[in-house]
């Protein structure tokens, strides 16, 4: 726990797994550019998939090119344009296009996954001050304060989420709407109802199963 993903230690994790690829980030940068670039690496043998690399010109513009870098790679793992053009949204429009906001939320979001929502709250305050327009940025920050106890700041920041739902991906919407739901209307039926979906949108995915476990709790 707490150690660093090198390559060949996450190659490691993903054949313990049983999964396929795994996928290798690097950035540098070059002046005023930043070089992204992205390896798929097959776990079993250690070979190269794919690669894709971007060149961003200025801090503003990594999140942009790391989103074109992905699609890029998407289609070179043979995931079909069709599917590509439904699902690739641009980071920049549906997380934050602040890349300061971007680290402080990931932080935030990890200290959040490990149940320390006393440390998770400031970075995810700091997210949503730099970016007013972060709706995952105010979810997670709602969500952390109902671990807290404080279900007025609760319910203030998932209804600011709620509202800037249209901001984000597929998951994030349900994300979004199942705590609103939850937090801020207490209609759990409606709660229960998005988290089903959820799972049968995305079955592979733990966290509308949990969900349902907590609502099936409340529900008695």
């Amino acid at each position: 726990a707490g150690v660093r993903l090198t390559r060949e230690l996450a190659r490691q994790v993903c054949q313990r797994n049983n999964s396929v690829v795994v996928l290798d980030g690097s950035i540098s940068n070059i002046g005023n550019q930043y070089v992204i670039g992205l390896d798929a690496i097959n776990c079993q043998t250690g070979a190269t998939l794919a690669q894709q690399q971007v060149t961003a010109n200025g801090k503003e513009q990594v999140l942009a090119a790391l989103g074109s870098a992905a699609a890029d790679m998407r289609r070179k793992l043979g995931e079909s344009l069709a599917s590509i053009q439904k699902f690739n949204a641009p980071l920049a429009d549906v997380t934050t296009p602040s890349l300061e906001a971007l680290q402080a939320y990931t932080l935030g979001w990890k200290a959040n996954i490990n149940g320390d929502s006393t440390t998770a709250v400031p970075l995810l305050q700091r997210a949503v001050s730099l970016d007013p327009n972060f709706a995952m940025g105010y979810a997670v920050l709602g969500n952390n304060y109902v671990n807290l106890g404080e279900y007025t700041l609760a319910a203030e920041n998932i209804k600011k989420a709620y509202d800037l739902r249209d901001r984000v991906s597929e998951w994030e919407k349900f994300y979004i709407s199942s705590h609103y739901q939850m937090a801020v209307t207490g209609d759990l039926q409606s709660a229960k109802q998005i988290c089903r979906l959820w799972s049968q949108t995305y079955p592979r995915d733990p966290t509308p199963v949990t969900n349902l476990g907590s609502i099936a709790g409340l529900l008695g």
